[in-house]
C-alpha cells in the first residue's frame, strides 16, 4: 500500500501497525481523506483509496465509563446528603418510631440520647424545652453510659427520647407529642 501522505510504498517487514505509514506515522484514513480535499484532487476520493480499518481502541468504552462515574456520583450525593444533612438512620419504620425501651427515664424526666452535630438531636432538644419538658440528655459518642444505652436501645440513629418505658427513635413532632401526652407529661 502506498502512504497518501509521503507516498512511501509499504514493505512486508514494517513494524508500523497496517493502519498507519512507517515512515509519516500518519493514519492512512485521515491522509487520504485530507488529500481528498485538497483542491486539485476533489472528487479523486474513493472508498477503494481507504486502508484496513484502525483497531477498536479504549475510547469505546468511554460511554460506559460516562454512565459509571455518574451512577457513582448520583449514589455518593444521594448517601452524602443523608449523612452530612444529619438525617436520622434508624431501622426502625416510620409506623414504629414507638416500641417499648429496656431502659426507662426517671419519674417526669425524658432522656434523649443524642451525638454532637446531630441536627434532629437540636430539633429535639428545642422542641423539649420549647415546651418545658424537664429532660436529661446523654451523648451517645462520649458518654459511656450513652454507649452503653444507646446498645440496649438497638437503634442506629439519633436522637432516641425514652419517654417513662416508651422509646421515640427519630424527631417528629406529632409522634413525640402523642407520647408525652399519654405518659401525663405535656405541659
Amino acid at each position: 500500500m502506498r502512504c497518501p501522505s509521503c507516498g512511501y510504498l509499504r514493505k512486508p517487514e514494517d513494524l508500523a501497525p497496517e493502519w498507519q505509514c512507517p515512515a509519516c506515522q500518519v493514519v492512512y484514513e485521515k491522509a487520504a481523506l485530507k488529500k481528498a480535499f485538497e483542491p486539485a484532487n476533489r472528487g479523486a476520493f474513493t472508498s477503494s483509496a481507504r486502508a484496513v480499518d484502525p483497531p477498536r481502541e479504549a475510547g469505546s468504552w468511554w460511554g460506559l465509563k460516562v454512565v459509571i462515574v455518574v451512577a457513582l456520583l448520583g449514589g455518593l450525593s444521594y448517601f452524602g446528603y443523608a449523612f452530612f444533612n444529619n438525617a436520622a438512620v434508624t431501622s426502625e419504620t416510620a409506623n414504629g418510631m414507638v416500641a417499648a425501651s429496656p431502659v426507662a427515664a426517671p419519674d417526669k424526666t425524658v432522656l434523649l440520647y443524642s451525638r454532637a452535630g446531630c441536627g434532629y438531636c437540636d430539633k429535639a432538644r428545642e422542641f423539649l424545652q420549647r415546651h418545658g419538658i424537664d429532660f436529661e440528655e446523654i451523648d451517645v459518642i462520649t458518654s459511656e453510659r450513652g454507649k452503653d444505652d444507646f446498645q440496649k436501645l438497638g437503634a442506629a440513629g439519633t436522637p432516641i427520647l425514652v419517654v417513662a418505658d416508651s422509646k421515640v427513635v427519630g424527631y417528629d413532632e406529632a409522634v413525640l407529642t402523642e407520647v408525652l401526652k399519654s405518659k401525663g407529661l405535656w405541659k
